[in-house]
């Protein structure tokens, strides 16, 4: 905790001589440094690269998945639980829906509960008649995306975890070089 003034001071008035030995420690990790960096930094340009991809994948992917109708035509689900959400006091669920140029008045679920191949205005099709063949109302998205991304945050995870071994073997690699490289 010495102020640069006070240090300047002593090694002008040369009451204060540097050890010498305490420099050759900083070089030595100075050269450390320097050799983790060089192995590093093409590393950390790759991952920041990657991981601004990422980003932004994740952004659209969140705006684009936020829509309801988007989340359940993708995960073929309806409701958070099923499709007897839409069914509960409370919603805000009108009864009506628009599919295509067609108007639906009066119907059970939304039209995004029904399967992407099953939606049509005969009597026996989805919107008019939900059963489990031609809708999801019997598949929550809460296990959809709870299927979808338990996978994906594991290898994430597993991998982020490799990357670090990865680095940490190549520190010491790099400290074991430095220390014992000069004998």
């Amino acid at each position: 905790a010495w102020s640069p003034i006070y240090v300047k001071l002593s090694v002008q008035t040369n009451s204060w001589k540097p050890d010498v030995s305490l420099e050759s420690q900083r070089e030595s990790y100075e050269r450390i440094a320097q050799l983790f960096q060089s192995v590093t930094r093409p590393l950390g340009i790759v991952f920041m690269v990657f991981g601004f991809i990422l980003l932004i994948s994740a952004v659209i992917g969140l705006f684009g998945i936020c829509q309801f109708p988007v989340m359940t035509f993708v995960l073929n689900c309806c409701g958070y639980w099923n499709g007897d959400d839409f069914n509960a006091n409370g919603t805000q669920f009108t009864r009506r829906d628009r599919y295509l140029d067609y108007e639906y008045p009066s119907i059970r679920y939304p039209i995004s509960c029904c399967k992407k191949y099953e939606i049509g205005q005969d009597a026996d099709r989805c919107p008019q008649v939900f059963n489990i063949t031609n809708s999801n109302v019997e598949i929550g998205c809460r296990s959809r995306l709870y299927e979808n991304t338990v996978p994906l945050v594991s290898s994430l995870v597993l991998g982020s975890l490799g990357i670090l071994a990865l680095e940490l073997l190549v520190l010491s690699l790099a400290m074991i070089n430095v220390c014992c490289g000069n004998k």
